[in-house]
């Protein structure tokens, strides 16, 4: 758990070699995470108001020159650059009408990005700053409501967008690196039945996913925007990530929860192979209830137990959100580009690290104040891993837990 936000925080992002995180929330606050030490490293402030979102960005310049910025939207109706080595501003883009929903950079060159919020319209930006390249609103095919969610594809040849007004749209992008860019509309999907809060490309740009106040997750066919596979939730879908792998896919929804799936696995597809709250325990599906040899195991993951008795469980009041045993809202999630890491953040000020080698293929659960047992549905038990699989992971986890413990 990383603690420092003063307020809520609303947005996350992880940097492209997996090893920093930064998060952005209330106060017009912006932090910088160690991933393996869980310590900050920076602290940017420079919204007046709440930052609604995140996002890295990093290239590589004709002279060999690294740069690492974040890009982040606030309430404030801007959305500023920040140098993440300095931790200092390096521009401000001023256009939007409203507070700024969602932010996403091209993949491609890294030369631009996107941002939409309240007031209908699109924005496209240099990511050096200054004013508008381009705008999109209804007047040009766009939406007729808030826009809550974008993804740029991983070639930069189409984006897509959601919005309130319970719509996805498809973007093609006529050429990534002209400078006065140009999108052309492909195609309005109207099949979700309520607004559109998230949205994400896979990495191959095969399909994409879109996430809705609807209940449910949907699978579309890139190629041919068509509906592949709807994915009934039962709760709001607030955020979800895939991993740069398109193997593990993360949301977070309005029960509070974070959910996992493993999508390697087919028929687990439809389910989730973990769903945590933020105040869950690892308990281990072991013989004797105890981690596996070697497995890196944190603060609060000591616990074992394989029978699901909450008179072998630990007293969570230490871990206790309130007095009231209120349970946070949960607004992000990103899982890291190794897929080994889940970060999620929320209205409760803190900021959680979640290890996917360990939620993936043990049972999870969660206990409110006191040792009481929340009544969750048991996981589905998935398959043991191959010896080898196993034992490689096990040296992987003993070189890491020593390195922690220096």
């Amino acid at each position: 758990t990383l603690e420092g936000h003063r307020g809520a925080v609303w947005s996350c992002s992880f940097s492209p070699d997996g090893k920093l995180c930064c998060t952005g929330g209330s106060g017009g606050m912006i932090k910088v995470w160690v991933v393996r030490t869980g310590l900050e490293k920076c602290t940017m402030v420079g919204h007046e108001g709440a930052v609604q979102c995140v996002k890295w960005a990093s290239w590589t310049s004709e002279h060999g020159n690294t740069y690492q910025r974040i890009v982040s939207g606030g309430s404030d109706k801007t959305v500023k650059i920040w140098d993440c080595a300095t931790g200092l501003l390096v521009g401000t883009c001023k256009g939007h009408m409203g507070p700024v929903n969602c932010i996403d950079v091209d993949k491609l060159n890294m030369k631009w990005m996107i941002s939409g919020g309240r007031g209908q319209y699109i924005k496209a930006w240099s990511i050096f700053g200054g004013p508008e390249i381009t705008s999109i609103g209804p007047n040009e095919g766009g939406h007729t409501d808030s826009i809550l969610c974008l993804s740029i594809s991983k070639n930069s040849t189409f984006f897509i967008s959601g919005s309130v007004d319970r719509t996805v749209k498809v973007w093609k992008i006529v050429d990534p690196t002209a400078k006065q860019l140009e999108f052309e509309l492909q195609r309005t999907i109207t099949d979700h039945a309520s607004a559109v809060w998230t949205c994400s490309i896979s990495p191959s740009t095969k399909y994409f996913l879109t996430g809705s106040s609807d209940s449910t997750i949907k699978i579309w066919n890139a190629n041919h925007i068509q509906l592949h596979a709807t994915l009934e939730i039962g709760v709001f879908v607030y955020h979800l990530d895939l991993s740069r792998d398109g193997t593990k896919m993360a949301a977070v929804c309005n029960d509070n929860t974070l959910k996992v799936w493993d999508l390697t696995r087919e028929y687990q597809k439809h389910k989730p192979v973990a769903v945590l709250t933020p105040s869950s325990e690892y308990y281990w599906d072991t013989e004797d209830g105890k981690p596996p040899a070697g497995a890196l195991v944190f603060p609060g993951q000591e616990h074992g137990g394989s029978e699901m008795d909450p008179n072998t469980k630990p007293d969570l009041e230490d871990d206790a959100l309130d007095d009231d045993d209120h349970q946070p809202t949960l607004w992000g999630c990103a899982i890291s580009p190794d897929g080994c890491w889940v970060v999620t953040c929320g209205d409760d000020r803190r900021v959680k690290l979640w290890d996917t080698r360990k939620i993936i293929g043990y049972h999870v659960m969660s206990f409110k104040k006191k040792g009481k047992k929340k009544h969750k549905k048991k996981p589905k038990q998935v398959p043991e891993e191959s010896d080898s699989k196993r034992n490689a992971f096990q040296n992987a986890s003993f070189k890491a837990n020593a390195a922690l413990n220096k």
